[in-house]
């Protein structure tokens, strides 16, 4: 870290961490992070009912410009904890608390209520990476740093960070799984030596993306790929076409053995969700993953023909091929493409604008979901969920690149900035633009040029 002869030079310590006994050994995780990146960290490693303990604290406490504190439960219940906090609280952060910060980082099985009351409305860290670069970025704003030398330092912090914050709660404890939707597709000499899949282009393209990140980043986190799973279709459903549209069908196949079959289907699926982080490739319309776990977020039935989703976005297309609740066929003026609910029949569109000829640019927006995996069933610990929702498989892709690749990193920040909260539910707006490099009829020449972040709704 740079030198500076104003607030830096006025302290001996960048910060002081306060924690419990028990937590030692996961506290020097902490310490050796903060160290790594030349901050001056003063943190008691002795004995604690050595003689001069209250007198060492005391200074410590002084001679350091920020208090860390590292919140468990064994913390909770630690009168050193106590008069640490109390003692930095009274005598220095009330006074300026612009300059004598408080950071509180949870320590994993944390709870709200192990924070102590005095503290409980400071902002709070996950983890150890999260609060780093936080810790980096206050104390770069607060020695007085040019712009330019702020953001160079957060540039290398950003490289080491590497979407850690989004993706360790999406990888941990059991490792992630891959879900794809099942298509009938004709062989494509594209994918390489096996030269047939049955999933689109772009899904296959998605997934490749996806675990080559992972495989780099996450060495030791298992990553399995599902076999890919046909959509349920109107006939499974028990629904048939009349020439006034979609109409219930009395029975299906076999009356109650059909339903029967279909339930236990759904069933099957759902199981293959449960307690699992899940990375999801495919809109609702392809993806019965997709509208099962919407429904589950949302708390509404899945495969409904009504617009009874109340809140985020849903894709809109011409045809309802399948029925779905959270992809709609457009009404009268409507144009296919994406829409954000604002209230019961009040709804802001974005529409898909297709590149027609070589060297056009065409926009069109996906759906990515972030939440917490609705199946939970024995495990105590949550799993999370990734959904790719493209309004066709180009932002699907988008989708996956925005969250992987090394040329999207800086519209990654922007997301990343604005998911303030991990552990809450998440609908984004994704915007892709692309164009169309030539006009081969036996190819997809779609090219992936630009994608963000639009807008952000939490569930």
């Amino acid at each position: 870290m740079p030198e500076n002869n104003d607030i830096r030079g006025r302290y001996k310590y960048d910060a002081f961490i306060s924690f419990a006994d028990q937590d030692k050994e996961w506290v020097r995780k902490l310490y050796d992070e903060l160290c790594a990146y030349g901050l001056r960290v003063f943190s008691w490693t002795a004995d604690r009912s050595c003689e001069r303990f209250p007198v060492r604290i005391e200074q410590g406490l002084n001679l350091s410009r920020d208090l860390i504190l590292c919140v468990s439960e064994p913390s909770s219940r630690s009168e050193w904890v106590k008069t640490e906090c109390e003692t930095f609280l009274n005598r220095w952060h009330m006074k300026d608390p612009a300059e004598r910060i408080i950071h509180i980082l949870m320590t994993p099985g944390a709870k709200d209520e192990h924070v102590p009351t005095l503290l409980s409305t400071l902002p709070r860290r996950g983890s150890v990476d999260e609060l780093t670069v936080e810790f980096i970025k206050s104390t770069l704003e607060r020695v007085g740093s040019s712009l330019d030398r702020i953001d160079a330092r957060l540039g290398q912090v950003r490289q080491y960070y590497k979407r850690r914050r989004f993706w360790d709660p999406v990888v941990g404890g059991t490792g992630t799984h891959v879900f794809t939707c099942g298509r009938g597709v004709p062989r494509d000499p594209l994918r390489g030596g096996g030269g047939r899949t049955n999933i689109d282009m772009w899904d296959y393209q998605t997934v490749l993306d996806i675990t080559h990140f992972l495989a780099s980043r996450y060495r030791r986190t298992d990553v399995k790929i599902e076999d890919p799973e046909g959509k349920i279709t109107n006939e499974d459903l028990g629904i048939g076409d009349s020439e006034k549209g979609v109409e219930e069908k009395s029975t299906k196949k076999n009356g109650g053995a059909g339903l029967a079959s279909l339930a236990m289907r759904l069933n099957r699926l759902e199981k293959m969700l449960a307690d699992k982080n899940c990375i999801i490739v495919g809109s609702p319309d392809v993806s019965d993953f997709s509208e099962l776990v919407l429904a589950k977020l949302h708390g509404i039935d899945p495969y409904q023909q009504a617009r009874v989703k109340q809140k985020g976005f849903v894709i809109i297309k011409e045809k309802h091929k399948t029925r779905g609740t959270f992809y709609w066929e457009a009404r009268g003026k409507e144009k296919e493409g994406v829409a954000q609910i604002l209230g019961p029949g009040d709804y802001r569109y974005f529409d898909h604008e297709p590149a027609n000829k070589v060297g056009d640019t065409g926009v069109m927006h996906g759906i990515l979901v972030v939440a917490e995996n609705p199946f939970q069933g024995t495990w105590l610990e949550p799993h999370r969920t990734v959904i790719l929702s493209g309004f066709s498989g180009i932002a699907t892709n988008a989708m996956a690149k925005l969250l992987t690749d090394e040329e999207h990193l800086d519209e990654f920040y922007v997301l990343d900035d604005k998911l303030t909260d991990l552990k809450k539910n998440y609908e984004i707006l994704v915007r892709v633009e692309y164009t169309l490099e030539s006009d081969a009829e036996n190819r997809d020449t779609r090219k992936i040029t630009r994608i963000s972040a639009e807008e952000i709704v939490v569930l």
